[in-house]
């Protein structure tokens, strides 16, 4: 099961890590956590077990949510990049297709200098996102960047995905 916090021991909670000094800490430790769980499930994306892969992430969205935004604020946004990436298929078939293109755009921003393969993946899986809220022209554009990316080091896997959806 799952507890629920009482805010007042949340705020409690929160007290004592900061004067403990292990405000920092504790998020990197629940980045790291959230990062092998999207990793794990995105293995699971295109299996038998994806519904149930699935139904964890979306019971922990709020948890995902607040490591992506603590990804921006912290300076670990290749951390960021790399979830809302693993996230990409789970945005498209829970439905949450803007606020999935939202993450991955602001996290490929604050992620100029990530591995082509990396950056190439999200922008593909931007792209999907946005031809499902039918924005041909961001579509195109941002598959077209994957597609430059993923040629770049011939990378197949983007290559044939950034080509799928612009197709």
């Amino acid at each position: 099961g799952r507890y629920d916090l009482h805010e007042l021991l949340r705020q409690y909670a929160a007290d004592k890590l900061l004067e403990a000094g292990e405000v920092d800490t504790t998020a990197r430790r629940h980045g790291e956590y959230f990062l092998k769980l999207t990793e794990g499930a995105e293995t699971h994306a295109f299996g038998r077990e994806q519904i149930t892969w699935f139904d964890q992430l979306e019971v922990e969205f709020d948890n995902l949510r607040t490591v992506l935004i603590w990804s921006l604020q912290s300076g670990n946004a290749e951390m960021g990049l790399r979830i809302a990436g693993a996230l990409a298929w789970f945005f498209s078939e829970r439905t949450h297709w803007n606020e999935g293109l939202n993450w991955l755009e602001r996290m490929l921003t604050a992620n100029p200098d990530a591995s082509v393969s990396l950056r190439a993946k999200a922008f593909h899986s931007a792209g999907a996102l946005a031809g499902l809220l039918e924005d041909d022209q961001r579509t195109r554009t941002l598959c077209e960047q994957a597609l430059a990316l993923a040629r770049t080091t011939n990378d197949r896997w983007n290559i044939a995905w950034s080509l799928c959806h612009l197709g």
